[in-house]
This record gives C-alpha cells, structure tokens and sequence, in this order.
C-alpha cells in the first residue's frame, strides 16, 4: 500500500482544521478527510450540499459513538470525480462542527475503514 501523506490547512471561512490523507493500493484508492466549520449549522449546511451532489445515495442515516450516543447525520453515497467521471464512494458524516470522510474506488474499503475507525 502507498500513501501520499497527509496534507493540512485551516479552513477559509473561520473554521477549524482541515486535513486529509490519500493512500492506494492496485488501481483502489482511499482517502480520509476531516473539515472542520465554524459552527455545527455550517457543518450540517456542507453536508446536505454535498448530497445534492452524490449520483446516488445508498444509505443516510445517523452516526453513534461507541457508546451507541447519535453524535450526528452520516451518509454513504456515490459520487463522479469531476475530471474524469470515475465513481467513487464516500462514507461521510457530521460530528459536532466537523465533516468526517471516507472516500474510495472500493465501496467495500471505505465501509471496512470507516468500521476499523470505531
């Protein structure tokens, strides 16, 4: 397995964090990123925008913490890389004021990573 390494940042708004890694292996590749907001509202606001631009979703629901407490919206859509149109899934979900996500070739690799994270 390969990894690009890590890239980080603030956010331009006002918000927090930003970071992201990208890691592949074969022709499959995956990439975790967290976005961080000004405010919880902003954060469900991207959430929703993102999913006006999934070419499906698969499932939306909510996301728990170990202790099986709702800490936010959770989604798992397809999307097409703009650039070359090759659909890719991402596992995403709010958290407070962050987005979480997982995105891959493998739909299978995000849900197993987003599974490993728990």
């Amino acid at each position: 397995m390969e990894c690009g390494g890590i890239v980080h940042g603030r956010m331009i708004d006002g918000g927090g964090l930003w970071l992201f890694s990208q890691c592949s292996r074969g022709s499959n590749w995956f990439l975790r990123s967290t976005e961080t907001y000004a405010n919880n509202a902003k954060a469900n606001s991207v959430f929703e925008d993102r999913l006006r631009n999934a070419v499906i979703v698969r499932e939306r629901n909510q996301k728990t913490n170990d202790e099986g407490k709702t800490i936010g919206e959770r989604a798992v859509a397809d999307f097409a890389n703009p650039q070359t149109g090759q659909r890719f899934t991402s596992v995403f979900w709010v958290d407070n004021r962050s987005i979480n996500s997982i995105d891959s070739t493998s739909r299978y690799h995000a849900l197993l990573l987003e599974w490993l994270d728990q």
